[in-house]
């Protein structure tokens, strides 16, 4: 399931490396995986490794990935243009990595995304070009990808049930919240038992 989707992304990485990069970006390691506040990411620095070396991580969130295949794969190739720019020694970010400076913009229109300005993220906001289209429909790419993440609305969280119960007078409205439940709770003012609600 979720392998065949890493191997969709892989190909179109390689694809990109190819096309936009002359080939002379390193590979990353590749992963799908909970990131609510972003579409993608690559690491500044090689975080996995393993016998044949170490690695970035270039990841695609799991919770965006039901978007427009386009979008999807111009988030993966907005972190590429990182990447390239990362191995280049091209400071295209500031403010933690949130900024996104000229240097960026030039660096993606180049291989033919759309960057717009944000007053938070600077020029960072991604969209695809028809030339990126052509692109990855001459490469077989323009093919949906089946999963997602399920997400929350935003906002809100799954309702846990209620360690308490709420008690009302029936005469005066006055209502308290107790957490034992078999309490019996008498309003002094109207001299009754409060009732619990449901």
């Amino acid at each position: 399931m979720i392998s065949y989707d890493i191997k969709f992304l892989e190909k179109a990485f390689n694809i990109f490396n190819s096309v936009y990069f002359e080939g002379k970006l390193p590979q990353v390691a590749l992963t799908i995986q909970s990131s609510p506040k972003s579409f993608a990411y690559i690491t500044t620095q090689k975080v996995w490794e393993d016998t044949k070396g170490s690695y970035f991580e270039l990841n695609l969130s799991a919770e965006y990935l039901n978007r427009d295949i386009a979008n999807v794969l111009a988030s993966l190739l907005h972190e590429a243009v990182h990447l390239w720019n990362i191995i280049n020694n091209v400071k295209d970010t500031s403010n933690l990595g949130r900024y996104h400076n000229k240097h960026f913009k030039t660096a993606c229109e180049a291989r033919d995304l759309i960057i717009e300005h944000a007053p938070v993220i600077g020029w960072s906001i991604t969209k695809v070009s028809p030339r990126f289209i052509e692109t990855i429909q001459q490469h077989g790419l323009y093919e949906p990808i089946e999963h997602s993440r399920i997400t929350m609305e935003k906002g809100k969280r799954p309702k846990k049930p209620s360690s308490t119960s709420k008690l009302i007078c029936d005469s005066c409205g006055i209502s308290v919240r107790a957490t034992k439940s078999n309490i019996r709770v008498a309003c002094m003012d109207c001299n009754m038992q409060l009732r619990k609600v449901e």
